[in-house]
């Protein structure tokens, strides 16, 4: 197997600000959801009654705690490396 370094094709950098901006985009919509959604309740097979709002609150949460955090942290990633380019 040889190495080409010819072929090797760099994106540029508005393909991943592309990516950050459209995971972001899907983040917000989380605590979106948990803000303006309807609350209700909802039963499960076992006939278990469960608060949809229980459900879109721990949405949200997960979303700033992991979504938000990588959209950050992707973002920073980029900002340095342009800046070393």
């Amino acid at each position: 197997m040889v190495a080409d370094d010819d072929r090797v094709t760099t994106l540029p950098k508005q393909y991943w600000w592309q990516a950050i901006a459209f995971y972001g985009l899907i983040a917000i919509g989380y605590p979106l959801l948990y803000i303006f959604a309807e609350h209700g309740t909802m039963t499960d097979p076992t006939g278990r009654v469960w608060r949809a709002h229980d459900f879109r609150e721990t949405s949200a949460i997960m979303s700033l705690y992991t979504m938000f955090v990588a959209v950050d942290v992707s973002s920073v990633k980029l900002l340095q490396k342009r800046e070393s380019d």
